[in-house]
């Protein structure tokens, strides 16, 4: 057996991250996600049986990083008839139940009410395979050894840590380097020695640093609320957007504007409370959930999930705002892992300025990942 990487997808771009990784005579799968747009939504998971396994059954692990769709949403997809092994942090466990739950895209694939039934009965087999284990705390199997380390990004996201007879693997997962994240940064040990470091590049090729994402965003805000102006922030992402409400609370007190409150509308309510559950607090004097429309008066900063329904005032993307580490970071974490191959992925590569290019640590290459297709190493 080749010790081997391939992309089931989200390689190359942002969406349906899935990863199959075969070292030392295990096979790992690293996340399983769809994709929120486009015609195709589901990763190549046919590739595993056509090409590299007998069945989906043959997996010794399927490991998630953390509770965003396209990360976990084609999980009832790995069920197959036969029970496999899934492993997370505790909060993505239970966000990852919340999330097919109550979120669940996909079920709006199936006319009949049978096929429904039956998708639904195979989402229920995955997640009652899910297996918690702490940060920092080894899992045992054998011959392998797998830990989880916190990867800031939102709570429970948690970098994956693989070591085989002959092999130490690292990744990433979507991670931040910002501690004024609820969850704070990612966290490694000091000395971590990695082989293969298979890393997330969401902003790998941005000519700009999220830093003017994050700005932008502020200034643009401030300079509504100075005019006595409502804002409604709309954000495709319900974590991003709990995320910007804590952050506007804390950075608008540096601006000579005042507001009323930031309120987080209901679609953003099943999340919030599963954070609170958790141990992370969302809700402040500052922030609060939106209960009626009468609540929202000048100088309000309201906090949607999507562009349908009722805004508020003036309307801006809240989409600008990142939870993903900035290229800089990027470069850092590579320069610091100092693995022997790194490879990016949830990227969209610009040719022009190719960072596989840029980055050659020593005789250590770094590629960007296609999906599809695999890549050996020793």
């Amino acid at each position: 057996m080749d010790n081997l990487f391939c992309a089931l997808g989200g390689s190359d771009h942002i969406g349906a991250s899935c990863y199959y990784l075969q070292v030392d005579g295990h096979s790992f799968l690293l996340d399983c996600g769809i994709r929120t747009s486009g015609a195709s939504k589901l990763p190549q998971l046919s590739l595993l049986t056509e090409t590299y396994l007998e069945g989906i059954w043959q997996l010794d692990q399927v490991i998630l990083s953390h509770a965003h769709m396209d990360h976990i949403g084609a999980l009832p997809y790995l069920d197959s008839g036969r029970e496999i092994s899934v492993l997370c942090n505790p909060i993505t466990q239970a966000l990852t139940e919340l999330q097919l739950r109550e979120f669940d895209p996909l079920i709006m694939r199936f006319s009949s009410e049978r096929q429904k039934r039956d998708y639904e009965l195979r989402k229920d087999r995955v997640l009652s395979w899910i297996r918690p284990i702490g940060f920092g705390k080894p899992y045992h199997v054998d011959d392998y050894r797998i830990t989880l380390f916190p990867a800031g990004h939102m709570p429970g996201a948690a970098m994956t840590y693989i070591e085989t007879e002959n092999h130490r693997i690292l990744y990433s997962g979507d991670f931040s380097g910002q501690d004024q994240l609820l969850c704070g940064s990612y966290h490694l040990p000091p000395s971590l020695p990695v082989d293969l470091l298979i890393i997330e590049g969401t902003h790998a090729y941005a000519k700009d640093s999220w830093q003017l994402g994050y700005l932008s965003i502020e200034r643009c805000v401030a300079q509504q609320l100075e005019k006595g102006n409502t804002v409604t922030l709309e954000t495709t992402n319900v974590t991003k957007g709990i995320e910007l409400a804590r952050y506007l609370a804390r950075t608008l007190k540096r601006y000579s504007c005042w507001f009323s409150g930031i309120y987080l509308d209901a679609g953003m309510a099943p999340i919030a409370d599963a954070f609170e559950r958790s141990g992370y607090q969302v809700y402040t004097s500052d922030i609060h959930p939106l209960l009626n429309r009468w609540e929202i008066g000048k100088q309000t900063i309201v906090i949607k999930k999507g562009r349908k329904g009722t805004s508020y005032g003036t309307v801006l993307n809240g989409d600008a705002f990142t939870l993903h580490a900035d290229k800089q970071t990027l470069v850092d974490l590579i320069n610091r892992i100092q693995a022997e191959t790194t490879l990016i992925v949830h990227s969209q590569p610009d040719d022009e300025d190719s960072l596989a290019n840029q980055l050659r640590i020593g005789e250590k290459a770094c590629v960007q990942a296609g999906d599809g297709i695999p890549y050996l190493f020793v």
